[in-house]
Parts: C-alpha cells; structure tokens; sequence
C-alpha cells in the first residue's frame, strides 16, 4: 500500500511537470537569422540590403562603437541586418556598401539564403565583389598633383608666417580671429596649427573665399563626394 502511493505521487508530479511545460510559451524564436557587417556611417558609407523576390523580410540596426578618445573623429560600428523568412525557398541577398549620392558600391556581397517549410532561415556562403579607385578618383588626384602652390605670408600675434597652399585665407569677424589661418592643398582644407599638427576639416574641397567684403566668415565650396571632417565656426559650407 505504501508503495503504491509513492508511485501514485510520482505519476501526479510528472504530469504536472509536462502541463507546466506544455503551458510554457516557446519564447525563443529559432526563424530568424542574422548577418554582422562593419562598417563607418561618418564616411557617408552605409549597408543596404535587398532581397527580390519576396522571400525575406529585412531588418537593418546600426550601433557606433565607443570612442576611446573624445578628440577621436570617424568612430566605426556594426551593421546588424536581421532576417525573418515569409515563404519558403532559396533566393539570394545583395548587400551594398555604398554612399547614397554614388552609383557603385565600394564593396557588393552576395549571400546565398535558403528558408524550409518552417520559415527557418539559413545563411548559406557569400561571394564579394570590391571595387578599385574609381576613374574619377584618379583623375581627381592627377589634377590635384598638378596644381601650383601659392606662397601666403601671415603678420598675427604668432609672428610672421609662411604656408604654401593652393589659397590660404584668415578670418577677421571676432578679436583673435585673424590668428586662425585656413588653407587649401590638394583639395584638402586644413586648420593652420601654428606650429602644432595641422588639422583636416574637409576633403574634396573645390575653393574657399570671402562671400563678404568684411572677411567675417570664410565660404567653402564643396563637390558632390566632399567630406566634411570638422565643423568650424568661422566656416560655412555649401555644395555645388
């Protein structure tokens, strides 16, 4: 008799372990499927990826890394590209690594996807496809090369300075302002250090000068690919 009871408690108590975890919602979705990329959204560079045919439904999330130093500019991060399957089948996903305002891709890749009769998605092999500099690049750098430095001679409170640039120019708006020298060498404009580290605040600049008589603020005229490193304030920008 006594062993029978114990028996009889131990069926009760599995069954109420197998209710409880029949009762228990499967919270782990196993459908989905994710795909890291690196990548630098401050280069104007981003992933973007595709999928054709109806086959996948794209979710994109982007996160910077931590900057090590304040002073640091240009922090990379991870792209996060999350795939969640609507039918079943094999198709294929295309992922671009590009700027918005350029045709070609820096980098394409093409990964092979395949989606059972669950929905579970599995991300098979990818081929990439990298580009070289493009024509423009080169032809842009060839000009560049080929451009003749001027001499500029700057009297301030640091004495007499000498730069060689393209164009070099001082802003005069505020007391102090006409320290601060800003000048153009292959298309490249940097912030005159003085004797330190010259800065870069943009490249792929086309020209500066003054939009006023006063020289309060100088204009910097950028190209269609101009990348802007550095705000400054005695500087504005405009495209061309």
């Amino acid at each position: 008799m006594k062993k029978n009871l114990i028996y009889l408690f131990i069926l009760l108590s599995l069954t109420a372990c197998a209710k409880e975890n029949k009762d228990k919602p499967n919270t782990k979705d196993t459908k989905l499927a994710t795909i890291t990329l690196e990548g630098n959204e401050t280069t104007g560079y981003t992933w973007n990826c595709t999928e054709d045919n109806g086959y996948l439904k794209i979710k994109s999330t982007y996160h910077e890394e931590d900057k090590k130093d304040e002073n640091m500019t240009g922090v990379g991060g991870k792209y996060t590209i999350t795939l969640t399957g609507l039918k079943e089948g094999t198709t294929s996903l295309i992922c671009n690594y590009k700027r918005k305002w350029e045709e070609n891709a820096l980098e394409t890749r093409t990964y092979s996807i395949e989606i059972d009769k669950n929905l579970k998605v599995k991300v098979g092999d990818f081929t990439t496809t990298k580009t070289n500099a493009t024509t423009e690049n080169s032809q842009k750098e060839n000009t560049t090369t080929n451009k003749k430095l001027k001499t500029f001679t700057f009297d301030n409170a640091y004495g007499t300075e000498t730069i060689e640039a393209e164009e070099a120019l001082t802003a005069t708006g505020a007391a102090g302002a006409s320290n601060i020298i800003f000048y153009l060498k292959e298309n490249k404009l940097y912030l005159y250090g003085h004797g330190e580290e010259d800065e870069l605040l943009a490249d792929d600049v086309d020209k500066i000068y003054y939009k006023t008589t006063h020289a309060e603020q100088i204009t910097v005229v950028l190209n269609k690919n101009s990348t802007i490193s550095k705000e400054n304030s005695y500087l504005e920008y405009e495209r061309k």
